[in-house]
């Protein structure tokens, strides 16, 4: 409406008229439905609400509430203008309300200066050189310098003309710095007290100004891009007429030159300035003595993370950084000469008014505890390099603070001790037990609101805890726990990234692994992963009650306003106007008018207070979900700041009473206090993003540019690591891997602020490119860890005595990672079970590959072991599919594998290579023995064996590229696993009885026929090509007279008989390699179909429903899933 109405003006009458009539409707149906709420109709929308909550979740959350990526538009009208605060001063000309009107003035100009610093940080904190890809100008390309040279100058012209901009704003917010001092000193000197609001918006502008400094100083781009534009400037400016103009130019600009190039250039300009703020006798030490005073009040409880609901202290992290960041500062901004700051540091001279010693010393007290701070994204700042601006720093601070020191030369026991202050580990187990107590608490908070049934005023809960109070306070707890969690996480990083990993070997590390990867220990990344948890989890659910609580919200803090200025300051007027005390009395009428809202929506006529006389009943507070405005409650402070001060300086007597009574003084304050933070709560879901925005753990522009590289690897960026850790870490059975998707939240909020703060489009692109390697990977480790914990199960349930402790257990948290369905990263939905289901039914079906691979590169003695990696794939498709991965069917997968899907494949892969292993080397080479019923491998070959060659290579290079942990993970499980089970179950060098039952169970029994006639193939190919033809030469050349002898020569006798007289055949070379081989492979054949029956008739045999149809025609057993015709073939392979 606003924006349509805007456009008024410029309508046409006939527009003007059908836009009113539009307006008149909208509004008459806004008031219906007002009216439908306000009514029964609305228990109406509170059930359909209540179905939906009630609504049984079917994943755990795992994951922060994550919203689609965009960038943020802009509102015409920010909340810090305070552009509508004349509506609330009725009274022109009263002195108080120019007064109040002019302070929020004041503030607005301080938030508008401090808008566009953080504006110019974002600016200056993603800059990136440009002058560095210029081609240097030589001899072949000096014919175009003319055109390279204004190509540079189109190019960098943006950039300087911004960074000009930026020149000017931050002049002028030190410009406006001093005013505010001035204002604040003439306020001292009328002895008015000072607005609290107003000193923490002065305390945030020179935070700003101190980063912007920072940051000028970390960018070395810039002034490389700087002296570029002007070399570029002064080649053009020679070639043309108008030389004289650009040089006069550079000359105007120069101190814009100084300023860029200076280090340290704004922060000693901002104290040149503010040491010339004098009126009368007060300086500006009374202005940075207060501000300091704030910062050590509110340290310890900003340190210490004390909640924030009946306190002062900052609740977002950004303003608690800022504490520590202005200490320091402050000690600078001090002065100049070392005598007057000596004395101010003794309370002595200069300093004798002002008091400053105790805030000077306990300021540095916290400086050498705490010697870094946070200062944005991935850059830290040591309060050293601060200090020694100060020109007066080594006389007067290092004598009396030793153990002031950069953090890189700290010894090892002072580093030790003070970085367990910066350790998350240390805050740990409190932050678990308030984590815990928050969550049940904000649980049983949904509970009741999804069982409460609505009304006017936004809620109606039975249970007597859960008051608008209660709620207000609970969701401040929250938001003040996700901020102190969010702080202590960054000041372990900063902590880190000031002290980098001393890499002792020669090894080339990147410096962001020195600050990050492999400054950080196993506990210390379980830890983080932890908090980060914690945080996303919180803020999860409190995005969750938003809707529910925002209302709720605001009726508390217009039932508290509404108490106060209707009933809370009755006794305050009317004791101000029985003792005629006309100035509180007008100051509390006007604290009235801004706020009150009457019932019936008008002032009450009756108002006995007025005349200094007792009314009745309080009044009847109308409960509404709109809460006091910004403006209002910046006036209201401001006002009950005014009538305190007031209060107490003009106390009354002993014939006299007090401007107000100490009770309502402290019932003011009291105010204030508890609606302090209600213009963050107020904006409940910006804030809970802002108090759990984790993008600093990404950003990287500090060391990008401190190293000169263009961007770093996966490897080094910290939420792969932490994601990467969780899911392959799992010391002591202490698994962390259902929190492997928290750290990916970095990214979202990184991407988020690329492009609604820091307006980069490169960076999101960045940050896109390495979303889709990091999910690509982390599933991959997901999946392998997931196959690795089944597949070791599988083992340790068919191999007990070769798995250590008996195997993994169940593990649950792993099992809540299989549950969940999908993640929401960069605004795109990630089908986690689809993909971690894919995946690993790949890493499956790899399994069964291997098995198949080893089986043709080792041949037919290795097909125990294939039987066994068959039933642990078959056991681990089982244990996994009964947990709820999403799998094919196995069957499905080994019949791919084994190449048997295609109806015109015979047999399919295992069959080709029994066939073609038993023709080619099994038969040719192995022994029989009957006593142990197995084949061995002979002494002596008398035909050359076929090689296996392609298959071994395969092999080997299939292993190579896996590696060997990743091939044992095929295996076994592990190698340990592998190699036990190899040693103790399994025969390689041999085929028996059990090898026979195996190759039956991994080649099925629908097989079994097509093997039988290849192997009677076999057979006859053996007799007809090799027995056959040699009887039939062999019958016409045996001697004629060779007949059977009388048997009393025995057997000796007989035996000699026969060698004499074949003697010339049994010693014809070619015979033992050629016929008598064709005999052993005959021979060798038959003992293996022989083996196959009695597999088969061992394993299958009791099986009833398959005895009748395997019964032959001549009434002989043959095993189950074989025809008749299979049978006869047996029997004929056999001889019988």
């Amino acid at each position: 409406f606003v924006a349509s109405l805007r456009l008024f003006p410029f309508f046409g009458l006939s527009s003007r008229k059908m836009a009113t009539e539009r307006l008149a409707d909208g509004r008459a149906a806004v008031a219906d439905l007002n009216a439908a709420l306000d009514s029964a109709g609305e228990v109406g929308l509170h059930n359909i609400v209540k179905s939906m909550q009630d609504y049984p979740m079917a994943e755990p959350v795992l994951q922060e509430i994550c919203p689609a990526v965009s960038v943020p538009i802009q509102e015409a009208d920010l909340p810090c203008t305070f552009r509508d605060a004349a509506a609330y001063m009725r009274q022109a000309g009263n002195e108080d309300a120019e007064h109040v009107h002019s302070e929020l003035e004041h503030m607005t100009a301080l938030d508008q200066c401090a808008e566009k610093a953080q504006t110019w940080i974002n600016m200056l904190y993603s800059y990136r050189g440009k002058s560095r890809t210029f081609p240097p100008i030589t001899d072949s390309n000096k014919e175009s310098k003319h055109a390279i040279y204004s190509k540079e100058l189109e190019i960098l012209a943006p950039s300087i003309a911004d960074l000009q901009s930026m020149y000017r704003d931050t002049l002028a917010s030190i410009s406006v710095v001093c005013k505010e001092m001035s204002i604040l000193l003439i306020q001292k000197k009328r002895q008015e007290s000072w607005n609290e609001d107003r000193l923490w918006r002065l305390l945030a502008l020179l935070d700003k100004i101190f980063i912007l400094d920072s940051l000028k100083n970390m960018k070395a781009s810039i002034n490389n891009d700087l002296a570029s534009y002007k070399r570029a400037q002064q080649v053009l400016a020679m070639e043309s007429s108008s030389r004289e103009a650009v040089v006069a130019q550079q000359m105007q600009d120069m101190e814009f030159y100084t300023f860029i190039a200076e280090k340290d250039r704004t922060l000693k300009t901002l104290r040149d300035s503010v040491m010339k703020v004098k009126e009368g006798n007060l300086t500006y030490l009374w202005v940075i003595g207060e501000l300091l005073k704030l910062c050590v009040t509110h340290a310890k409880a900003t340190w210490t993370g004390v909640e924030v609901v009946e306190s002062k202290a900052p609740l977002l992290p950004e303003h608690r950084h800022s504490i520590f960041r202005l200490m320091p500062l402050g000690i600078v901004l001090l002065g100049t000469d070392p005598k007057d700051v000596k004395d101010i540091m003794h309370d002595k001279g200069a300093g004798k008014e002002v008091q400053l010693a105790k805030t000077i010393q306990q300021t540095m007290e916290w400086i050498c505890k705490r010697p870094v701070c946070h200062v944005v994204g991935d850059m830290q700042a040591a309060a050293l390099n601060t200090l020694h601006l100060a020109p007066w720093f080594a006389e007067l601070l290092e004598p009396n603070f030793k153990d002031l020191t950069q953090p890189t030369a700290l010894s090892s026991d002072r580093a030790l001790k003070i970085g367990s202050r910066y350790a998350l580990a240390a805050h740990l187990s409190d932050m678990r037990s308030k984590n815990q107590e928050l969550l049940i608490s904000l649980h049983q908070l949904q509970l009741s609101l999804s069982a409460a049934p609505a009304s006017a005023s936004g809620v109606s809960i039975s249970n007597p805890d859960l008051t608008p109070a209660g709620i207000y306070a609970l969701i401040l707890r929250a938001l003040s726990a996700i901020s102190h969690w969010k702080c202590l996480v960054l000041r372990q990083t900063s902590w880190k990234c000031c002290r980098p990993k001393n890499v002792q070997d020669n090894t080339e590390v990147l410096e962001y692994e020195k600050v990050l990867r492999l400054n950080h220990n196993g506990d210390e990344w379980d830890v983080l992963v932890e908090a980060i948890s914690m945080i996303k989890g919180m803020s999860g659910m409190v995005k969750t009650l938003e809707a529910r609580v925002a209302p709720i919200i605001r009726v508390h803090l217009h039932s508290v306003t509404q108490e106060l200025v209707q009933n809370g300051m009755t006794p305050m007027i009317k004791h101000g106007t029985k003792h005629k005390k006309k100035a509180i009395t007008d100051m509390l009428v006007l604290l009235r008018q801004i706020a009150a809202d009457w019932q019936g929506g008008r002032e009450p006529d009756n108002q006995p207070e007025m005349s200094g006389k007792s009314g009745g009943a309080d009044r009847v507070i109308v409960a509404r979900r709109v809460g006091p405005s910004d403006t209002q409650m910046a006036l209201m402070r401001s006002m009950i700041n005014r009538v305190v001060a007031h209060a107490e300086k003009n106390k009354g007597g002993m014939f006299s009473t007090d401007e107000l009574k100490k009770d309502d003084c402290e019932l003011l304050r009291k105010w204030v206090t508890a609606t302090w933070n209600y213009d963050a709560a107020a904006r409940l879901g910006t804030l809970v993003e802002v108090a759990s925005d984790l993008s600093d753990l990404y950003l990287r522009e500090f060391y990008l540019e401190m190293t000169k590289a263009i961007q770093f690897p996966i490897s080094a960026s910290l939420p792969w690591i932490l994601a990467s850790h969780a899911i392959k870490d799992d010391r002591a059975g202490q698994s962390i891997a259902e929190s492997a998707l928290f750290p990916l939240e970095i990214y979202n909020d990184a991407s988020a602020r690329a492009l609604g703060v820091l307006k980069q489009r490169h960076i999101y692109l960045e940050i896109e490119a390495e979303v889709q390697i990091c999910v690509s990977q982390l599933l991959d480790l997901a999946a392998r860890r997931i196959y690795a914990h089944y597949r070791l199960r599988a083992a340790a349930i068919l191999y007990p005595g070769a798995v250590k402790g008996g195997g993994p257990k169940e593990d649950a948290r792993l099992q809540q990672l299989l549950r969940l369905s999908a993640m929401q990263i960069l605004g795109r939905r990630v089908e986690v079970a689809t993909e971690l289901g894919g995946k690993v039914a790949e890493m499956l079906r790899r399994s069964q590959q291997v098995a198949v691979m080893r089986f043709e590169a080792k041949g037919l003695c290795r097909v125990r072991e294939l039987a066994a990696l068959y039933r642990m794939a078959a056991l681990t498709h089982r244990l996994m599919q009964a947990d709820g991965v999403m799998l094919p069917e196995f069957a499905d997968t080994w019949a791919e594998v084994v190449e048997a899907l295609n109806v015109c494949a015979v047999g399919g892969r295992l069959i080709k290579q029994c066939v073609a292993e038993l023709s080619a080397n099994f038969l040719p080479s192995m022994v029989f023995s009957e006593l142990s019923r197995t084949f061995t491998e002979g002494n002596v070959d008398f035909v050359a064996m076929a090689g296996r060659e392609e298959e071994e290579s395969h092999l080997r290079k299939m292993e190579e590229e896996e590696g060997k942990a990743k091939h044992y993970l095929h295996l076994f499980g592990s190698k340990a696993v592998t190699d036990a089970v190899t040693k103790e179950s399994l025969h390689t060098d041999s085929f028996g009885p059990a090898h026979a039952v195996d190759l039956i169970e991994v080649m099925g029994l629908e097989n079994m026929g097509v093997l039988l006639q290849s192997i009677s193939d076999l057979m006859q190919d053996r007799l007809s090509s090799g027995v056959l033809p040699f009887i039939e030469k062999l019958v016409p050349g045996l001697p004629r007279d060779t007949k059977l002898q009388s048997r009393k020569y025995g057997v000796d006798g007989l035996l000699q008989y026969f060698e004499a007289k074949l003697h010339d055949i049994t010693h014809y070379p070619e015979l033992k390699r050629g016929v008598f081989q064709y005999f052993r492979e005959c021979g060798n054949l038959l003992c293996f179909v022989r083996l196959l029956e009695e597999g088969m008739s061992v394993g299958f045999a009791n099986s009833t429903t398959l005895v009748r149809p395997a019964i032959g025609p001549e009434g002989r057993f043959a095993p189950a899933g074989v025809t008749h015709e299979a049978g006869g073939k047996v029997r004929e392979a056999l001889g019988v």
